[in-house]
């Protein structure tokens, strides 16, 4: 690819178990990514059969031997990292993950998604177009599916809007939330003199960073029943350590709406699945 060049970044643990869409993130970007850069939570002693590995391996390479030290690359545009996760250090934990993939990427400009995140192919030349118009960062809209691939949550609370997912590489960006936990995404620093004084602020907001029409499909509210009850729990056991695990799933289906689109060419087969898989909620919401 000519021109500024794109390290996507991700971080992803149980790849197969917990139903993550790495393959098809991959898939979506792989036209406009210089490198992609993985890091892989599963907490194994070899990582090269742990789950996250395989789903690399067997859609992206046929090779089979140990990973060395630091990373393998696959097809020449793969790096794998293997970093396990800590349950101990609860939501802090995603957030190191996510630090430490934008830290390994060496390209002019970082896109930064979650494994249950995915492009639509219509909008790879508005990121070419974004990376030749050069700004700071670039913020795109996400669309957060809920329980089936016919029905979204509404943006509010902590069902963000806009996000910066696309923005320049350098070394004061990294991933965090605010004190009140919300996700504020990728922060910049003011780089004041004084430790004291400096501010992280959300790269949203930098002055340099432009609101675009481009679309970050997520799904990782789309699951089995079964993965999706254990997502729940981990998520709140790891914001509330005193949290007593749901015994049974509960859809909550307010501040939703259904939308009729046109997903990526990646997930077709993944949405025909589920549609066999429950149909009752395609009849509830035609």
């Amino acid at each position: 690819m000519s021109g500024p060049t794109l390290s996507v970044v991700t971080c992803c643990s149980g790849a197969i178990s917990k139903e993550f869409y790495l393959k098809e993130l991959i898939e979506s970007v792989w036209d406009i990514a210089t490198e992609i850069i993985v890091i892989n939570g599963d907490n194994k002693n070899d990582p090269v059969y742990s789950e996250t590995c395989n789903v690399l391996y067997n859609n992206f390479s046929d090779y089979k031997g140990f990973l060395t030290e630091g990373a393998h690359t696959l097809k020449n545009k793969i790096k794998i990292y293997h970093n396990p996760w800590q349950k101990r250090m609860g939501c802090m934990m995603g957030r190191l993950q996510r630090s430490l993939a934008i830290s390994h990427a060496t390209k002019d400009y970082i896109m930064l998604l979650d494994a249950d995140e995915i492009i639509h192919e219509k909008d790879h030349d508005k990121i070419r177009k974004c990376l030749e118009l050069g700004y700071t960062a670039y913020a795109w809209h996400t669309i957060h599916f809920y329980r089936d691939y016919n029905t979204i949550k509404i943006p509010g609370g902590s069902w963000y809007d806009y996000r910066a997912n696309l923005f320049k590489n350098n070394s004061y960006t990294f991933d965090m939330h605010d004190s009140n936990n919300g996700y504020q995404g990728t922060v910049y620093a003011n780089m004041e003199d004084s430790e004291r004084d400096r501010k992280y602020l959300p790269l949203s907001g930098h002055p340099g960073c432009k609101k675009t029409s481009i679309e970050v499909f997520h799904y990782g509210h789309v699951r089995s029943e079964k993965v999706y009850l254990q997502k729940t729990n981990e998520i709140n056991a790891s914001y509330h350590p005193h949290y007593k695990d749901l015994k049974t799933l509960m859809w909550d289906m307010s501040n939703t709406r259904q939308i009729n689109i046109t997903h990526p060419e990646v997930l077709h087969e993944r949405i025909k699945n589920h549609k066999e898989k429950y149909p009752e909620y395609y009849e509830s919401n035609t």
